[in-house]
């Protein structure tokens, strides 16, 4: 998987059960590599802006007013190494 960096903040979960596991490194530019091996292995990204933003004035505004529009393209590229 090569990481390419859309948003400031992506939260990433991984599931695994006795048959499957995760290891992850430090990849290039500060990413994190994961690896997900074994039967029903599985992994979730889930891009957001900066989560806590309301209670934080130095983070960039994540409310919508109304009127306001919020577009968003995510592009996932995948590759076996």
């Amino acid at each position: 998987m090569r990481a390419w960096r859309l948003l400031h903040r992506a939260w990433f979960c991984s599931s695994t059960t006795a048959a499957s596991s995760t290891s992850q490194s430090k990849g290039v530019e500060g990413f994190w590599m994961v690896q997900a091996n074994g039967p029903r292995a599985g992994l979730c990204f889930e891009p957001q802006l900066f989560p806590d933003a309301p209670n934080h004035a130095s983070f960039p505004r994540a409310v919508l007013r109304p009127g306001e529009r919020y577009e968003q393209r995510i592009q996932y590229r995948f590759r076996r190494w």
